[in-house]
């Protein structure tokens, strides 16, 4: 038997002994995320994280930047699109 599957691994591909903090971009790009499903549903709690969105994009001079800002973009596009939706949070969000 493998010495990594004595272990209780699957061999090779085992890579639950690896372990790393998170980048605060990659906890940021995750918020993201979740605020454009939330912004679907609830622009009342995504409005009140305006100032944070723009905060989150200004991120920059971390090695995987570009990849963070392309994904970012595609967030802060649905939820302006959410935005745009609904006149009222449109207007308070181009008021920033």
């Amino acid at each position: 038997m493998a010495p990594k599957l004595s272990r209780g691994g699957c061999g090779c591909t085992d890579i639950g002994n690896v372990a790393r903090s998170k980048k605060p971009w990659e906890i940021t790009e995750g918020i993201l995320c979740l605020l454009k499903e939330i912004s679907k549903h609830d622009l009342v709690y995504v409005s009140k994280m305006n100032d944070k969105i723009f905060t989150a994009l200004s991120y920059s001079g971390f090695k995987n930047a570009d990849k963070y800002h392309a994904s970012v973009s595609v967030c802060v596009q649905v939820i302006v699109e959410e935005y745009k939706k609904n006149g009222k949070y449109w207007k308070e969000f181009k008021g920033q």
